[in-house]
């Protein structure tokens, strides 16, 4: 059985050369974009909850109460990522 390879093996060098040159993001920094996408994503949505809520005031209490919460996770994050880049950390 032959070996099957992918259409642009090119892909696979230059990822392989930029983790020898460290040209990739540190894991921690990943992390921050990652979260901050997956949270921003999760705010998106609050909007749609609250009016979907309509007729359930708890519910829209619990999306109302969460999108804070949401808001203040990406203010957090947002503020980490500005941290690392004016301290020249964001690599």
């Amino acid at each position: 059985m032959s070996r099957i390879k992918p259409k642009d093996s090119s892909a696979c060098y230059n990822i392989r050369k930029a983790k020898k040159q460290n040209k990739m993001l540190k894991d921690h920094n990943h992390d921050l974009i990652h979260q901050l996408s997956e949270t921003s994503d999760a705010l998106w949505r609050m909007d749609d909850y609250i009016n979907n809520a309509e007729g359930c005031d708890r519910c829209q209490s619990l999306w109302k109460s969460m999108k804070s919460d949401l808001e203040k996770h990406v203010s957090a994050i947002s503020e980490e990522i500005e941290a690392h880049i004016k301290e020249e950390k964001f690599r």
